[in-house]
C-alpha cells in the first residue's frame, strides 16, 4: 500500500497533488484543516492536509468482523459483485466521514474560543475540519463548502440507495406521497395503509401519471374517513337538545355561537342557549353578549336539577345548545361531575370538541376520558392552528366516530362547516385551509 500525506492552502489544490501522484484509484482516507504560523492561533495561514493511498481493500463490515473472530469466509464474490460492494462501502465510507465532519465542525466554535488562552500546537488546532471562520479567507471557504457539498450529495445517493433496501416496500413513483403525509402528521401504519391500496389500484403505468396518482390518493384518503353527521333538526315537536363537552381552551362556546347564529339566521329556527360553564366569567359572559345579538334567550345553571328545569322551560325551541366547562381529561373528579349533568339532561346528540393543534397522544387521551361521559360526534376546531392535518384522520380511525363540524377562525357565524370528506381529504394530502368551506348552509 502507498500511503501518502499532502499539505497545501486548498482542498482543490490538495486533491490535485493526490490525483498527479497517486492516481485516480486513490483512496482519501482522512483530511483535516490547521492553521499554520501565526501568534497565539492569529495571524497564520489555513492549510489543508489530505491523507490519501493507493492498494487499499476496504471489507465491508461484516467481513471485518468475521475475519477478526476467525470464521471461515466465503469464496471471492465476482468482478460485478465486488463493484457493487466497493460502491456500497465506499458510500458508506463517505456517510461516516461526512458525519465526523459535521461533528468536528460542531465543535470548532469551543476549540477556537479556547486557544486564545491556551495556545496549542498545530496539530491540536487541526482537529476541527471546517477551519475558523475568523481566520480563514473567502478562496479555502468557497472550497471546503464545495467539498461538503459533493459529499452531501454522495451521503444523499447513499440514503436512496439504503431505502430502496430498507425502507417501506413501495414503488419510486409513491415515495413523494408517503414523506408528504408522514409530514403532515398521518400515522405511519396509515400511510401504509392508503399508499399500499392505491399501489394495488393503479398500474405501474399509471403510477407514472402524477396528476392520476394525485387523484386516486384522495379518493382513497376520502374512503378511510367517516361520513359528516351535523346536527339533523327533524320536526318532533320537542327540542332537540345538543350538549358540547370537551377540554379547556378548544373552541366549545365559540362554535356554540357559530351553530347558534346559523341556525337563527340562516336556518330560521328556535334556538335556546344554556350553559353549565360557571367556572369562567368570561365564558358566561362571552355567551350572553351572543345571546343578545341573536336575541335568543340564555339560561346559566349550577347542578343537573337546574339544567332539566331550564331545558323544560325551553319546550318551545327547536334546538337547544348546551354549553359545559372545560374539564382536564386527568381530572376524573370534574369528569365525573360533568357525566351527573350529561345522564340529568338525556340530550339527543353529545359532541365531543376537539382542538386540532393538540397532539394526537392527547386527542386520544381525551376521547378516552370522555367517552366515560358520552361522545356521539366529534367537533374538530382550530384548523387555522393545526401543525399537521393527519391527526384527524389518525383520530377519527382509532375511535370510530362520526365528524360533525370543523372550525378554522373566530368568525361568527362563518369560519365553521361540515367535515365534508373530500375537503378533508384534500388537507390531509397537502392542502390549506382556505380550501375548505367555511359557512353552513341551512335554509329551510
Amino acid at each position: 500500500m502507498n500511503l501518502r500525506t499532502y499539505q497545501a492552502q486548498s482542498m482543490h489544490e490538495a486533491l490535485a497533488m493526490v490525483k498527479r501522484d497517486l492516481g485516480r484509484d486513490a483512496v482519501i482516507l482522512h483530511t483535516r484543516a490547521f492553521r499554520k504560523g501565526g501568534v497565539l492561533g492569529f495571524g497564520g495561514r489555513t492549510m489543508i492536509e489530505v491523507t490519501a493511498a493507493v492498494g487499499v481493500n476496504v471489507l465491508p463490515a461484516n467481513r471485518r468482523q468475521s475475519l477478526a473472530r476467525g470464521e471461515p469466509q466465503e469464496p471471492a464474490p465476482s468482478r460485478a459483485t465486488s463493484s457493487q460492494a466497493n460502491l456500497r462501502d465506499n458510500r458508506a465510507a463517505v456517510l461516516a466521514a461526512y458525519a465526523t465532519a459535521s461533528a468536528r465542525k460542531s465543535r470548532s466554535t469551543q476549540s477556537d474560543s479556547n486557544q486564545a488562552g491556551n495556545p496549542s500546537d498545530d496539530s491540536a488546532v487541526g482537529t476541527t475540519l471546517t477551519p475558523p471562520p475568523a481566520a480563514a479567507n473567502q478562496s479555502d471557504l468557497k472550497d471546503l463548502q464545495n467539498e461538503l457539498y459533493l459529499l452531501r450529495g454522495m451521503v444523499s445517493e447513499h440514503v436512496k440507495e439504503s431505502r430502496k433496501v430498507h425502507g417501506p416496500a413501495l414503488p419510486e413513483e409513491l415515495m413523494q406521497a408517503y414523506q408528504q403525509l408522514l409530514g403532515n402528521q398521518v400515522a405511519e401504519e396509515i400511510v401504509y395503509q392508503v399508499l399500499d391500496t392505491l399501489r394495488q389500484k393503479l398500474s405501474r403505468d399509471q403510477l407514472r401519471d402524477e396528476n392520476l396518482v394525485r387523484a386516486e390518493l384522495l379518493k382513497v384518503i376520502e374512503a378511510s374517513l367517516p361520513e359528516s353527521s351535523g346536527i339533523d333538526l327533524k320536526p318532533t315537536g320537542k327540542p332537540h337538545v345538543v350538549a358540547f363537552i370537551g377540554p379547556t381552551g378548544v373552541g366549545k362556546t365559540t362554535t356554540i355561537a357559530k351553530l347558534a347564529a346559523n341556525f337563527k339566521l340562516r336556518g330560521r329556527c328556535r334556538v335556546g342557549l344554556i350553559t353549565i360553564d360557571t367556572y369562567r366569567i368570561a365564558a358566561v359572559d362571552q355567551l350572553r353578549m351572543y345571546a343578545q345579538i341573536l336575541d335568543v334567550p340564555l339560561q346559566v345553571v349550577l347542578t343537573p336539577n337546574e339544567l332539566v328545569d331550564a331545558i323544560a322551560k325551553m319546550r318551545d325551541r327547536d334546538v337547544i345548545l348546551v354549553d359545559t366547562a372545560g374539564r382536564s381529561h386527568n381530572d376524573h373528579l370534574r369528569i365525573q361531575e360533568l357525566k351527573s349533568f350529561i345522564d340529568a339532561a338525556e340530550p339527543k346528540e353529545v359532541h365531543l370538541v376537539l382542538s386540532s393543534a393538540a397532539s394526537e397522544k392527547n386527542l386520544l387521551q381525551a376521547v378516552e376520558r370522555f367517552s366515560q361521559v358520552r361522545v356521539d360526534k366529534i367537533v374538530f376546531t382550530k384548523l387555522d392552528e393545526a401543525v399537521g392535518f393527519g391527526v384527524i384522520l389518525n383520530v377519527l380511525k382509532r375511535v370510530d366516530k362520526a365528524l360533525s363540524y370543523i372550525t378554522m377562525g373566530q368568525d361568527v357565524p362563518d369560519d365553521i362547516a361540515p367535515g365534508k370528506r373530500s375537503e378533508l381529504a384534500a388537507l390531509i394530502a397537502g392542502g390549506q385551509p382556505m380550501l375548505v368551506s367555511r359557512s353552513l348552509s341551512l335554509e329551510s
